[in-house]
């Protein structure tokens, strides 16, 4: 496990970290660096080699990540592959973040904070399992006011998918 740890490959040594725990301080420092530093391409890249491979260890990291007050800051396929990756790794959390990120309106909305929102809208489509999903992809797409087109059609398609879903596990009428 130590020679794993030393190993060339960022996934590989994320997994042997994670070995030791989610806690590890090792662990910690590896995913900042792939996660939050060098270029946007670089991380994009280990975001989708930690899907790929189900690093669940890094699920809690990237959850933090898109949490971050800087996420809007992130390029729109940055912050794609940063909830594509954690809906593989943790769909629940995915779940519940994306409904936190969905609902999250700003008074003077910018451009990249509706695509942030608008992904997330997509992420319920993707892995939307409870009826907190089903109501904001809803409201969400019933509700001009305090949306953009791109927020209300992106929920509205989600609904569609959810529906179909919750429908064919037999959970709503």
């Amino acid at each position: 496990m130590a020679a794993s740890a030393e190993s060339r490959h960022p996934v590989v040594r994320i997994e042997a970290l994670g070995a030791g725990g989610p806690s590890s301080e090792a662990l910690r420092l590896e995913l900042k660096a792939r996660l939050e530093e060098g270029l946007g391409i670089e991380r994009i890249h280990t975001l989708r080699a930690l899907a790929d491979h189900e690093v669940r260890v890094a699920a809690p990291f990237i959850a933090l990540r898109i949490k971050s007050p800087r996420f809007d800051a992130l390029e729109l396929e940055e912050r794609r592959s940063l909830f594509h990756a954690l809906a593989i790794l943790a769909p629940a959390r995915a779940e519940s973040l994306a409904i936190e990120v969905l609902d999250q309106k700003k008074l003077l909305s910018l451009g990249s904070h509706e695509e942030t929102r608008a992904i997330a809208a997509v992420t319920l489509g993707e892995v939307g399992r409870t009826e907190a999903a089903l109501e904001s992809l809803a409201h969400h797409a019933e509700r001009r006011l305090g949306n953009s087109d791109r927020v209300r059609q992106a929920a509205e398609r989600a609904l569609a998918l959810v529906q179909t879903r919750l429908t064919s596990d037999g959970r709503t009428e």
